[in-house]
């Protein structure tokens, strides 16, 4: 059942309040005209809502912080990694998939793979956070910029890609720093 995770994990993530510009649009689209969608978005708000946020914060027994921690994958350091094979493809556009790595719950900023299939071609958007753009296989073109592998592309606040495509296919490593301004 790939598809009801899918369906899941994006309410998940919308519930959260994790997705802003075309990316939200596009989800209250597709919101607008999925029952199924908006039952998983109303039964992840209400899970939501049950956690108190004002309530003082309780320390949990060392034991337990232990095991929470292993199983979000950070080491005894402190860092964090994410797996290859851990994580959801999430349905995007036509020929385009998601799969966030890391979301910052208290700043926003989000790290993703973006799978691109030879031929799609992502719609227009713009930049309500600076997004660096690592192609780490395949081609992109965002708009007259064509990347290879290994090609960075930094499109600031306020910016927009009028397109993005690809002619053979891409995987791209995405990066939002919303503690970006906009140029003067």
């Amino acid at each position: 059942m790939p598809e009801d995770n899918d369906t899941d994990v994006r309410a998940a993530v919308f519930a959260l309040g994790l997705l802003e510009g075309e990316e939200r649009a596009a989800f209250l689209r597709e919101l607008e005209n999925s029952e199924n969608l908006q039952d998983e978005v109303e039964l992840w708000q209400t899970r939501l809502a049950q956690l108190e946020i004002g309530r003082d914060a309780l320390e949990p027994d060392p034991a337990d912080w232990a095991m929470i921690t292993q199983r979000l994958g950070f080491s005894s350091s402190g860092t964090r990694t994410a797996r290859e094979r851990e994580g959801v493809w999430i349905a995007y556009e036509p020929g385009i998939e998601i799969k966030y790595l890391q979301v910052d719950p208290t700043s926003a900023a989000r790290t993703a793979l973006l799978r691109m299939q030879a031929g799609a071609v992502a719609s227009s958007h713009p930049h309500d956070q600076t997004e660096h753009c690592l192609v780490i296989e395949g081609d992109v073109t965002l708009d007259d910029h064509d990347l290879v592998k290994g090609d960075l592309h930094v499109a600031p606040v306020g910016t927009v890609h009028g397109s993005v495509r690809t002619k053979g296919g891409c995987l791209l490593l995405l990066r939002w720093d919303p503690n970006t301004t906009a140029a003067a």
